[in-house]
């Protein structure tokens, strides 16, 4: 009777210790956000739209409520289109009924529960293209996009000899660990500078908390003060400037 009941207890610890290492072993699941089909036309919604030539670019003429468009590809807020006059533009994207998708928000890539970053392909769906390939370093690589209407700058740069200018794009950026193709930091340029810490966290749909860490080139957030999981950091347009040109999310994992 005693050798049953000790078989017994082992089979019972077996059991447990096979649960343990079946949690173990468990993956963790990423639930991505549904990202809504874009409709082949549409009309527009509001009084009067801008028509332009680049998402945030030229403009090329107006648009009046209730006229319909043609839609051909969703970049992020900006839609490009054709209809009887335009061959190729594009419009604001809620202006035709479409959601907004506040870029400046660490919730556009960052998956609270899992404590990670939506998957790359995830992201290139939302902002509708592949990005362009920056920069590859050991281990890790980043992907650009431009495209998507966050503007452009002329920059001074100052060379050996002479002083020019560049223009600089603004745009989002991945950064990418090579070994598993997962994001572990993103920036974000805004398309005009924000000035002032209160302002620049509202137009990212974050709290107003003080930060944690602040030089003349940018204003830092330890992990979890202003979002779960994510380190964040506002860049200064200039040295010591009040306005701020960027908003970087950083993950530890």
């Amino acid at each position: 009777m005693i050798k049953y009941k000790s078989f017994f207890k082992l089979f019972i610890l077996l059991i447990a210790f096979l649960g343990c290492q079946t949690k173990m072993v468990k993956k963790t699941v990423i639930k991505i956000p549904e990202i809504k089909a874009t409709p082949d036309s549409a009309f527009v919604t509001v009084r009067m739209e801008n028509v332009r030539q680049t998402p945030n670019g030229r403009i090329l003429g107006k648009i009046r409520k209730n006229q319909k468009i043609y839609i051909d590809k969703r970049f992020a807020n900006w839609v490009k289109f054709h209809n009887e006059k335009y061959d190729s533009a594009y419009i604001w994207a809620p202006s035709i009924g479409l959601d907004y998708i506040n870029l400046y928000s660490p919730a556009t890539y960052f998956d609270t529960t899992t404590g990670q970053f939506y998957p790359v392909e995830y992201v290139q769906d939302l902002l509708g293209n592949p990005g362009e390939l920056k920069t590859k370093s050991t281990g890790e690589y980043q992907l650009f996009f431009k495209k998507v209407g966050l503007g452009s700058h002329e920059e001074i740069v100052l060379e050996v000899v002479t002083q020019t200018t560049e223009q600089i794009d603004h745009g989002i950026a991945l950064y990418i660990r090579e070994k598993d193709n997962h994001i572990f930091q993103v920036k974000v340029d805004f398309f005009r500078p924000v000035k002032g810490i209160e302002a620049t966290l509202k137009k990212c749909n974050l709290t107003i908390k003080p930060c944690t860490q602040a030089d003349e080139s940018r204003a830092i957030w330890e992990k979890g003060i202003l979002f779960p999981g994510l380190e964040i950091t506002l860049e200064r347009k200039e040295w010591q400037s009040e306005w701020f040109s960027s908003i970087v999310f950083r993950s530890s994992s």
